[in-house]
């Protein structure tokens, strides 16, 4: 029995030391990676493109708190102060929207689409599905990116655009 507690003590420490150096390291990207922002490109070049990485340490990061659950609890809140001093970037990252608040009055919408050409679509009885949202969102100020229309009649021409969309007056 004395030599089987041996063994688990020796495998765990094998396993603990090596994960508890890793998640040191990995705490550390993230924090380098999180505030990035702050690092003067010209002078630190790769710190500074580090926060494209952020994604990739955090969820490493991630991974290292579940298996740190299961092998000593309390390494894992050495994980967790690590997202504390991330939650601002954590939360640009990651939006949540817990407030249902109304607008402000005065308040005005923007929508930016990607409306691809508008699909390529030749016309048929069917409404175009990309026109149909972008009209369906009632926006104040509509911004279209890829915006082509095809001057043959079977496909979607300037005019039928102009028809669905004739509450935009600027166009």
């Amino acid at each position: 029995m004395k030599i089987v507690r041996n063994r688990m003590k020796f495998t765990n420490k094998i396993l603990y030391y090596p994960i508890l150096i890793l998640t040191v390291f990995c705490i550390g990207l993230l924090l380098l990676s999180a505030y990035s922002s702050y690092f003067y490109p010209k002078d630190y070049p790769y710190l500074a493109i580090s926060g494209l990485l952020f994604s990739v340490f955090l969820v490493i990061n991630i991974c290292l708190a579940i298996i740190w659950l299961f092998i000593c609890r309390r390494y894992v809140f050495t994980v967790l102060m690590a997202f504390l001093l991330c939650y601002p970037q954590i939360q640009s990252y990651i939006s949540f929207h817990f407030h249902t608040e109304k607008l402000p009055e005065g308040s005005f919408k923007i929508l930016s689409y990607n409306v691809m050409r508008f699909g390529h679509l030749k016309k048929n009885n069917n409404k175009n599905t990309i026109l149909t949202y972008v009209k369906n969102q009632n926006a104040d100020i509509l911004c279209m990116q890829e915006y082509d229309v095809s001057k043959n009649n079977d496909y979607l021409t300037q005019n039928d655009i102009d028809d669905v969309l004739k509450s935009y007056p600027y166009r």
